[in-house]
This record gives structure tokens, C-alpha cells and sequence, in this order.
């Protein structure tokens, strides 16, 4: 199998596996979206970190279309709130995932180069929720609550959480794995 077929058929795997963890390892946290799920953008990181960023943001793109299908539901709003979370909730939050491989070239560390560039993607993620959550989702809010706050509050509900499991799972995979290689291999304990 030639390399391009091998890295396609890695990307259709890996957002899959992304979709599982998504939905069968799911607490929500509010009616209007966002949960705690577990690991489920290390497959996204990994494929950036792989790949490269620009490869992966697009992978975390086609599974922010996908997550869009199996779930959005506009909540009863404008067409500027349909397209608005589209555009920032879904392709730009994941595509926001491709930033796990940031730092592959730059720090020569595997351990330390795909932690803290899992947690930058996680991080942009929850800028765009945060950003949309005021720009987009604002005008909905009624209870008083200034939408920049309630936003930061809602996002930050379930973002947080996601941001501790993904850093502790890329902890953890580049710890016993070596990432780059072209195959996923056990690293050799010392």
C-alpha cells in the first residue's frame, strides 16, 4: 500500500475512532451542546502530530462536518446562529485539533512536543466555543447573565474536563508509543 492510501485510511480511522469516544464515552453538561467525553480528540491531535498541522486541521475539520451531522441542531435560531456554529463551533473549534502537531519539529522532546501541543488544540477549541458562545449563541441568553460570562462559564464546564483527559492521554501515549514513525510502535523501555 502506497503512503497517501496508508495515511487516508489512518485519517478515516482515527476520526472514527474520534465519533466513538465522542458518543459512547459522553457526559453532557447542557442543553445546548458541549460534553466531557474521554480522549476522544486524541485521535484528532495524533493525526496532526503525524501529519502536520495543516493535514490535520483538515482531518479535525472533516470530523467537526461529521459531529455537525450527527448532532447540531440550531436550537430554533437565526440563520446567522446556524452558520455562525457552523463555521466557529464545528469546522474552526475542530479543526483547532491539527495544533497537536505544532510543536513535532520544534521541541525535540516526543513527550513534551505532542502534551503541550494536545493542549494548544484543546485550548483554541475552547477559545472558538468561548468566542462563539458570546458572538453566536449571545443573543439566546436572557437569564441576565452577560453573555461573555454565562459563555465563559458554559464553555469552560466542559472544556476543562476535556483539556485534563486529552493532555493526560497524550501524556501518556507518547510516553509508550513512539508517535512519528510510520507505524504506531511500543517504545523500548530502558
Amino acid at each position: 500500500m502506497n503512503e497517501k492510501t496508508k495515511k487516508l485510511v489512518e485519517s478515516a480511522l482515527m476520526i472514527a475512532l474520534a465519533l466513538i469516544l465522542n458518543n459512547v464515552f459522553r457526559i453532557k453538561v447542557g442543553a445546548a451542546g458541549g460534553s466531557i467525553t474521554l480522549f476522544s480528540m486524541l485521535p484528532l491531535t495524533l493525526l496532526g502530530y503525524r501529519h502536520g498541522v495543516r493535514w490535520g486541521m483538515l482531518c479535525g475539520a472533516a470530523y467537526g462536518l461529521l459531529d455537525m451531522m450527527t448532532g447540531f441542531s440550531g436550537a430554533g435560531g437565526s440563520a446567522w446562529v446556524v452558520i455562525g456554529a457552523a463555521v466557529i463551533d464545528y469546522l474552526l473549534a475542530y479543526g483547532a485539533m491539527g495544533l497537536g502537531g505544532v510543536f513535532r519539529h520544534s521541541i525535540k522532546s516526543q513527550t513534551i512536543g505532542y502534551t503541550a501541543g494536545s493542549a494548544l488544540a484543546v485550548l483554541v477549541r475552547f477559545a472558538c466555543h468561548f468566542v462563539s458562545g458570546f458572538l453566536v449563541w449571545g443573543s439566546l441568553v436572557s437569564d441576565g447573565f452577560g453573555a461573555i460570562a454565562y459563555s465563559f462559564t458554559y464553555n469552560i464546564a466542559y472544556m476543562g474536563p476535556e483539556m485534563i483527559t486529552t493532555i493526560l492521554g497524550a501524556l501518556v501515549l507518547s510516553k509508550v508509543f513512539s508517535l512519528a514513525s510510520a507505524s504506531i510502535t511500543r517504545k523500548k523501555m530502558a
